[in-house]
């Protein structure tokens, strides 16, 4: 039968379906389409009246409320703000909001694939060993998760399927790969210059980095991290097409966990994520960067 993967189009959501894929492919099935998503460009309206003819498989992104319509469905995930459905008939389910990924969960249906899992694991939940590595590293999984900063859907679709069969270190060594990385690498550069002069500390009990970068030519989220080793907590704030994105986080470096849930944080505005991390996409300017000030003073006095 035919296999539909719908998935979310970081590291993690890659490293998903090509798990995924290579599963269905090894039990006989065609993957027949493939969709990469964000929930920048999410209409959900769309996205929950959806409907499926096929095996349908959703990965590290938000359950679409018809998915129960597909002959047999597969939902995959680790998001605490996204929900499983309801009626897990002709479907199933794995869901575990502990897991540091979706694809770290996924390994046991394609052990070959269990390195991917793991650089899935670190990418995903910021397990770096310092920000320099977030920012620069050059090992194989982080020369990927750079190029899929700037990777066309058509790319990441190619990164899916040549993930699935072949090793980190064969897909990164590829020219186009490692070119889209090192203009992230420049960027993540520029980012860490402009911030040296631009970030904004708020200091109370805990101390707030905020990251605000006006246009898409300079922007990192851990470059604050770089720039401003000592604060506790950062807010990375970005241009993504028409609108604004925001992300609150818990320094990773300096502490193991938040003190409260930033994914929960954000949900009642329609954002989400997990204990250490949370986003949210804002129509304008002006709403991001007066949550950025909220959020600050809310955390630093803690």
């Amino acid at each position: 039968m035919d296999v539909e993967l719908y998935t979310h189009g970081d590291f993690d959501g890659i490293a998903s379906a090509a798990i995924l894929y290579r599963f269905f492919y090894e039990c006989g099935h065609e993957i027949t389409h493939i969709e990469t998503l964000s929930y920048v460009d999410l209409d959900l309206q769309s996205w929950h009246s959806k409907t499926f003819s096929s095996i349908c498989c959703v990965s590290d992104f938000m359950c679409p409320k018809t998915i129960v319509s597909a002959p047999f469905w597969v939902w995959a995930d680790h998001h605490a703000s996204n929900s499983p459905p309801p009626d897990t008939q002709n479907g199933f389910i794995i869901y575990d909001p502990s897991a540091k990924s979706c694809a770290g969960l996924l390994v046991p249906l394609a052990p070959e694939l269990e390195e991917l899992g793991k650089w899935a694991d670190v990418i995903d939940s910021a397990s770096y060993t310092s920000a320099h590595q977030a920012l620069f590293g050059r090992e194989a999984a982080m020369t990927v998760n750079f190029a899929l900063t700037f990777a066309s859907k058509k790319c990441r679709i190619s990164l899916i399927k040549n993930l699935a069969f072949r090793s980190l270190e064969e897909v990164a060594s590829e020219p186009n790969i490692q070119k889209l990385a090192d203009s992230v690498r420049r960027r993540n550069y520029a980012a860490t210059e402009y911030l040296k002069t631009n970030a904004q500390l708020i200091k109370g009990h805990y101390t707030v980095g905020i990251a605000f970068f006006p246009h898409s030519r300079i922007q990192s989220r851990y470059a604050i991290l770089y720039t401003h080793p000592d604060i506790d907590f950062y807010i990375y704030t970005r241009p993504v097409k028409s609108k604004f994105s925001l992300s609150v986080a818990i320094n990773r470096f300096k502490h193991a966990h938040s003190p409260i849930p930033l994914g929960a944080l954000l949900e009642s505005i329609g954002g989400g994520g997990h204990n250490d991390i949370g986003a949210v996409t804002l129509q304008t300017k002006e709403e991001a960067l007066t949550l950025s000030q909220m959020l600050a003073t809310l955390l630093s006095n803690l």
